[in-house]
């Protein structure tokens, strides 16, 4: 209870020097003496005898007024040690509190400003040479909104200091508000005494930043899109004049034939014919990846008869199969039935897939398994294409799909190939509603697994 007192004391001279509070100590004790002394004389009867009024005073004064002065003297002394505790405590709260980063101020119960830091004042560079202590939070509202609201617009002005000095009542819920050139984040929060606590903090960077992401965003899909148109006309200037040097080779084959030319002169039409074609399949291919990207790709949605239509692709890619010395193998269920979906879409995704495990398989399997799985939500038909060829490692086997890109640099030297097949079958997959994955092991081959629905989403039917 002692310490309390103290420190009640302490806080009461705090504002007040040393030299008074000893004469204010002095008095009380000389005040305090004569008043006993005083009282002494009375009852001894001692009044009328200025020498015994004396002497009692005198021994009173010994007596009391000496063990007093003590008492004022080390009072002194623990007011002193508790007012510099008081004052190095403020002192780090200060420090404390300067050291924010973020803007901070506090008002009491009157709403009367009572601390702030220094980076409220960076923050308000414009209101700190006015700000004082004492002053209200709605003169504070009325000077930001002055120092940075429309000056021509008194009616704005005063909109703008009713909405500040009404958010220092909404607590708990930040706000934005734009100062100048910043963005302040401003949150208010009540004191347990019912005073009030504002931080705030400058959030215009994460804004500036959000602006030029979003800025090169739409830079970036704007030269894609760019890119698209370009390889979309690329690419039909560019079909014209195949079409045309494929049709040539084929006439003078047809002549050479007629005419019973050599063999090395028939062969050199056939490999103008041929690079011809692949040329051609290879701008197909470029084409269609732009349509896909541009969302210009057309689904159509037709029944396909799923025995027959495997009939037909596995006419088509025997002999491309059995080039390299490799067979063929074909599974299917029974029941396969119809589905709805893109015939000449999905023709081309398994002869990519065909042409790729009879590309990197030498007198090796190759295999088609063709199932119906049967789900409660539709069902869904599974192509799988597996071989026993080169296989890719599992660190190049996330990149098989990228455009442009081949599982292994060296392989486009030994097999040739653009790294465009694989990217632009996922796409058309994904088109038609379904997916497209891929299992292999380096030297033990591949398989590569294509799942569509067998009535597609209302989004695969229409132009994507």
């Amino acid at each position: 209870m002692a310490d309390r007192l103290y420190l009640a004391l302490a806080i009461y001279f705090a504002n007040r020097t040393p030299l008074r509070v000893v004469a204010i100590c002095l008095a009380a004790s000389l005040v305090f003496v004569e008043l006993t002394a005083h009282a002494f004389n009375v009852l001894l009867g001692f009044g009328q005898s200025a020498f015994a009024v004396t002497v009692v005073t005198f021994l009173v004064l010994m007596v009391t007024g000496i063990p007093l002065l003590l008492f004022a003297v080390a009072t002194l002394r623990r007011l002193d040690r508790s007012r510099e505790r008081l004052r190095r405590s403020e002192a780090r709260f200060r420090d404390g509190v300067d050291s924010m980063a973020d803007g901070f101020l506090i008002a009491d119960q009157q709403d009367r400003v009572v601390l702030w830091n220094k980076a409220f004042e960076r923050l308000f560079s414009r209101l700190a040479p006015r700000l004082a202590p004492r002053m209200s939070l709605g003169e504070i509202a009325t000077i930001l909104a002055e120092e940075y609201g429309p000056r021509e617009d008194a009616e704005e002005r005063a909109r703008r200091a009713q909405r500040l000095s009404d958010g220092f009542r909404q607590f708990d819920t930040p706000a934005e508000e734009g100062f100048g050139d910043r963005i302040i984040l401003t949150e208010h929060s009540r004191t347990s005494e019912g005073g009030t606590v504002s931080v705030y903090r400058d959030v215009t960077q994460p804004h500036v930043r959000e602006a030029e992401l979003a800025a090169a965003k739409a830079e970036a899909e704007q030269s894609n899109r760019a890119k698209t148109r370009f390889l979309a006309n690329m690419s039909h200037e560019l079909r014209t004049p195949l079409n045309a040097v494929i049709g040539y080779s084929e006439i003078l084959l047809e002549d050479a034939e007629s005419d019973g030319r050599t063999a090395q002169h028939m062969s050199d039409l056939k490999n103008i014919r041929t690079a011809g074609q692949h040329l051609l399949a290879l701008v197909d291919d470029v084409l269609d990846l732009s349509k896909v990207e541009a969302g210009r790709m057309e689904v159509t949605a037709a029944p396909i008869d799923l025995t027959t239509f495997i009939t037909q692709i596995v006419q088509t890619a025997q002999r491309l199969v059995e080039g390299n010395g490799n067979k063929l193998w074909v599974q299917r269920d029974a029941d396969l039935g119809t589905m709805i979906g893109d015939a000449t879409k999905l023709r081309q995704v398994l002869f990519n897939l065909l042409s790729n495990a009879a590309k990197f398989t030498r007198r090796g399997s190759i295999a088609l398994i063709v199932a119906r799985e049967r789900a409660p939500g539709g069902d869904w038909i599974r192509f799988a294409v597996s071989d026993t060829g080169i296989g890719v490692s599992s660190e190049n086997l996330a990149r098989l799909f990228t455009d442009f890109i081949q599982a292994d640099p060296s392989i486009r030297t030994k097999y040739g190939g653009t790294g465009l097949g694989l990217a632009l079958s996922r796409r058309l997959c994904r088109v038609m509603g379904g997916e497209i994955n891929a299992e292999s092991t380096l030297g033990h081959g591949s398989c590569f697994t294509v799942r569509l629905p067998a009535t597609p989403p209302p989004a695969a039917k229409t132009p994507g």
